[in-house]
């Protein structure tokens, strides 16, 4: 399962309200508000590395085969996870899960590891 930075962001922003738009490119490149207008994300000279490699993928095969290793938490979870935390530093309440899964109009059942 492969996540770009650019969907972690969209995922996070819509968990928190927020619907992202995006325009330009490169270094130009900024997440609109889609309601507001404003400027939420923009690419940082810093970390823009225009030559990396397109895409860079793991394999847990090995973990999985050798360790009987699965995962146990999701894509959005793990969003979820860290906005939640991020949301906590500063005083602030992140909704349910299940709240936050409506906003990126998808079932709660759709972001939780499924078990055998």
């Amino acid at each position: 399962e492969q996540h770009s930075v650019r969907e972690f962001c969209e995922i996070a922003f819509a968990f928190a309200g927020r619907h992202i738009k995006w325009e330009g490119e490169g270094l130009n490149e900024k997440g609109v508000d889609k309601e507001t207008g404003k400027e939420l994300i923009s690419v940082s000279p810093v970390y823009f590395r225009p030559a990396e490699v397109e895409s860079l993928l793991g394999d847990a095969s090995k973990a999985k085969k050798l360790l009987g290793w699965e995962p146990t938490t999701t894509f959005y979870e793990l969003v979820y996870d860290m906005l939640r935390s991020s949301f906590e530093e500063v005083g602030l309440t992140l909704p349910s899960f299940d709240e936050c899964m409506r906003r990126v109009s998808l079932s709660p059942a759709d972001g939780k590891v499924q078990k055998a």
